[in-house]
């Protein structure tokens, strides 16, 4: 394992006076964060959303954002949602006003069931559907310019995925308002893919179109890790800034677990099974199976949204991996507490690669500030695995590697040194990129001098 190099940082080089945030002498611009999905403190996109702002005045930010799931965070307390129902609804009575002001307290419950929400959002072609369904989203109606008005915005902060229908309105509110714009990027969906999915090309064409266009107007575009401005960069000749999930860092970095040879080995995995992540969980349930026959003593431990009926088969397999559903914050950072070793996974199959190629997990911030060590299954060139690798912050295991992957539970559960040597690692990691008092401060007067 290579240790880390202390000199290395994310473009938010806190050693610049000019990006420190101290002492603004100008107030913190009007900011209207436009998402699919809102602040939040248990989504993965949300918690990221929301820890840009931890601390902002609230009344300089507002959030209007496309889903039926209900707000978490408390970061922000003005929002404006629209769901899909609304424009279904809209279609039917366009004299009907579109979405609506909601509250962390609002309902979240919908004419169009849960499961069927689910099964239509793996489904392709629905979601290219949906989207030619957005392009109907009336975002000039009385109701939300209103709101939009007793607001006005000075920086529209736009996070659009695969919401290609979103960028052209989003482009048109900030032309309204004479705003600035700042573009963040959590996922690709704009490098080439092999694919013969119809849907799936017609919808990537689409949003790589929509994508250039704002990329070349934006006033700052922000990606989630080095790996993905390095990419756009080389196909689209834009400069972007790194920005991951920034986490609340102690003091100093928490104990380690302390483990008698007896006791069993607690491995924690936190976050959802899709992307065919849960077979790497089942392989790890596997390894601990077979090791159990050779007097090593391990279990892990599942916390996340329900996975699907084959998911959960695969995963759900006491005493040898648990899966124990979605706790809250504070719930799921005990569990991280108590846990020896907290497991990332990235599967290697050609479809989750193209998925995750570029992107660096909500989770991995958290899991390295922690203080407990990381084991990570992924294959190698997966930013978020190349990331670890960088900085030797986690035992690394090639997928469908058995022996690779006893022999590495093994190595944990039977010395402490290897544990605790990766957990400073990722600590020191953590408090290099991911401050969040730090990093929040310098955004912020990036954001300020957007608008000097």
């Amino acid at each position: 394992m290579t240790s880390i190099d202390p000199t290395h940082s994310l473009p938010f080089d806190h050693a610049n006076p000019e990006d420190s945030g101290e002492s603004p002498d100008i107030p913190l611009p009007r900011v209207l964060f436009v998402s699919v999905n809102p602040f939040s403190d248990t989504s993965n996109n949300g918690k990221t959303f929301a820890s840009f702002f931890k601390g902002y005045p609230r009344d300089s930010l507002a959030q209007l954002y496309f889903h039926r799931e209900i707000p978490s965070s408390e970061v922000c307390e003005n929002y404006y949602r629209i769901t899909d129902e609304d424009i279904l609804s809209n279609l039917l009575r366009p004299w009907r006003a579109t979405g609506e002001r909601v509250t962390s307290l609002a309902s979240a419950t919908s004419p169009i069931p849960t499961q069927a929400h689910t099964v239509l959002k793996g489904s392709q072609t629905a979601r290219l559907l949906r989207q030619a369904l957005w392009t109907q989203v009336r975002v000039q109606n009385e109701q939300l310019l209103d709101w939009l008005d007793a607001f006005a915005p000075e920086i529209i902060f736009f996070c659009g995925g695969d919401a290609a229908a979103l960028y052209p309105k989003v482009t048109a509110l900030r032309d309204r308002y004479g705003a600035r714009m700042a573009f963040y990027i959590t996922d690709d969906y704009v490098l080439p893919l092999a694919t013969k999915n119809l849907a799936v090309r017609v919808m990537r064409s689409w949003t790589r179109q929509v994508f250039q266009d704002v990329t070349s107007n934006a006033d700052i575009v922000l990606t989630i890790g080095e790996h993905m401005s390095r990419a756009y960069k080389r196909e689209f000749g834009f400069d972007s800034i790194p920005l991951m999930n920034m986490v609340e860092l102690p003091p100093a970095m928490p104990p380690p677990t302390v483990r008698k040879s007896d006791r069993t080995l607690t491995l924690l995995y936190a976050g959802s099974t899709h992307s065919n992540r849960w077979k790497i969980l089942s392989q790890i349930a596997d390894s601990i199976e077979r090791l159990a026959g050779g007097g090593v003593s391990a279990r892990l431990l599942i916390y996340g949204p329900n996975p699907d009926a084959e998911a959960l088969t695969a995963v759900d397999r006491p005493p040898f991996s648990e899966y124990r559903g979605l706790l809250s914050p504070n719930e799921i950072n005990a569990a991280i507490s108590k846990a020896d070793v907290l497991v990332h996974v990235e599967s290697d199959d050609p479809a989750s690669i193209a998925a995750t190629t570029l992107s660096v997990s909500t989770k991995i911030p958290e899991y390295l500030a922690s203080g407990r060590s990381i084991l990570a299954i992924g294959p190698r060139g997966l930013a978020s695995i190349e990331y670890l690798a960088q900085h030797g912050a986690a035992l690394l295991v090639e997928p469908r590697h058995p022996e690779g992957l006893d022999n590495a539970i093994d190595a944990l559960a039977g010395s402490p040194g290897i544990r605790f040597e990766l957990s400073m690692r990722g600590f020191e990691l953590a408090s290099t990129n991911h401050d969040g008092l730090k990093t929040r401060r310098s955004l912020w007067h990036r954001l300020q001098r957007l608008v000097a």
